[in-house]
């Protein structure tokens, strides 16, 4: 009989050190409950921290107060995510939590350095800038859905410029409704990729976008243009619309998940939940017929629960009675960019396409007269 394979044991560490800069409590792309913190483990030494345990951050905040360091034990410590330091540090429920003592005083961590565009545009793959104020142009009118480890995510596209160059910047899940065009804006905690040969920036779980004062600059000559809008009024005459389930705990994708279960148990942390508190995101392939051609149409989660929720549609529990539902419409009015990416989704005007009908059956009586 074949012995089980061993898990790889992950190591975890000791702590101790003065707390800085606690963040309210955030929702990672996956649901997850985390807030973040600077640990001062040394007089001159800090490292960013993220808690996966919210119920720990009414400690962390007193101590921060009060100037309490603490020993924090059954830590990770990972690459740091800035590049400021040596590593960041994971904390989790499993982490235990006491006052302590330390040979230093406490000190305000250092502030985040600004960046301007043309020094990110020479920088390297992989590098994470920590902020840049920018203002905002040319805002993708529709976001795509991609695959991340198995999961679908939605992703929109921007060009940024702070007056030294411009950029491409992409913006994730939660960022996407943040970011409006032709405004200014701060974000911290950037990451660097490269497409083509060219500099991207691209948002992360631990970036953060707030409003500024409107920043003296205009669009480059020679920015990318405006994607094209266009639209067509038919019939859906076929259609595929996937549901991927997410767990709120882990967000790993749920294979085995029922539409009608009470209750589920996560493939991956093996935690038990309601049925309801899973994240359900939609994605799939529509045909519609215009009045000279057939679209084959990509839609995304944000498109559908926008049609869903503007028509009051949520008694649609699954994807089949989402699909059936398009399929029993006469007509629907489809705006999508030159990439044949959704944008919207309408219902026709009732009385509009009343007169519409009414003008075509005239058309059929006076050219069979």
């Amino acid at each position: 009989m074949a012995s089980p394979t061993k898990q790889p044991k992950i190591e975890t560490e000791t702590l101790s050190g003065f707390i800085h800069q606690v963040s309210p409590i955030k929702f990672s792309a996956t649901s997850s409950e985390f807030f973040n913190a600077v640990i001062q483990t040394d007089r001159e030494e800090f490292h960013d921290a993220v808690v996966f345990s919210p119920g720990k951050r009414q400690r962390f905040l007193q101590a921060q107060q009060n100037g309490t360091p603490l020993r924090l034990t059954n830590v990770r410590k990972t690459l740091s995510f800035k590049g400021t330091s040596d590593y960041d540090v994971l904390l989790n429920y499993k982490t235990d939590v006491t006052v302590t003592t330390v040979p230093f005083a406490a000190r305000h961590p250092p502030a985040d350095e600004k960046t301007t565009l043309r020094e990110v545009s020479a920088m390297p793959a992989g590098k994470t800038v920590s902020l840049v104020e920018c203002k905002v142009f040319s805002v993708s009118p529709s976001s795509s859905t991609v695959k991340v480890r198995g999961t679908d995510r939605e992703v929109r596209s921007c060009r940024i410029s702070d007056g030294t160059a411009e950029l491409q910047l992409q913006l994730w899940e939660k960022h996407i409704e943040k970011v409006q065009n032709l405004k200014s804006y701060a974000f911290s905690r950037l990451s660097t990729r490269v497409f083509n040969g060219k500099v991207q920036l691209t948002t992360t779980l631990a970036t953060e976008c707030t409003v500024v004062a409107d920043l003296p600059v205009s669009e480059a000559s020679g920015s990318s243009e405006d994607a094209q809008l266009m639209s067509v009024a038919g019939a859906i005459l076929a259609l595929e619309i996937r549901a991927t389930m997410k767990c709120p705990q882990c967000g790993s994708r749920q294979d085995t998940f029922k539409d009608s279960t009470k209750f589920h148990r996560c493939q991956n942390c093996r935690m038990m939940q309601k049925g309801n508190m899973f994240l359900r995101l939609l994605s799939g392939t529509i045909k519609v017929a215009g009045q000279q051609e057939r679209h084959t149409l990509s839609v995304s989660n944000r498109a559908l629960e926008a049609y869903i929720k503007r028509y009051n549609l949520q008694s649609l529990l699954n994807v089949e009675e989402i699909e059936e539902h398009f399929l029993e419409q006469s007509q629907i009015s489809v705006s999508f960019d030159n990439e044949l990416r959704v944008i919207e989704l309408l219902q026709p005007d009732t009385e509009a396409l009343c007169a519409a009908e009414e003008e075509a059956t005239a058309g059929e009586f006076s050219s069979a007269e």
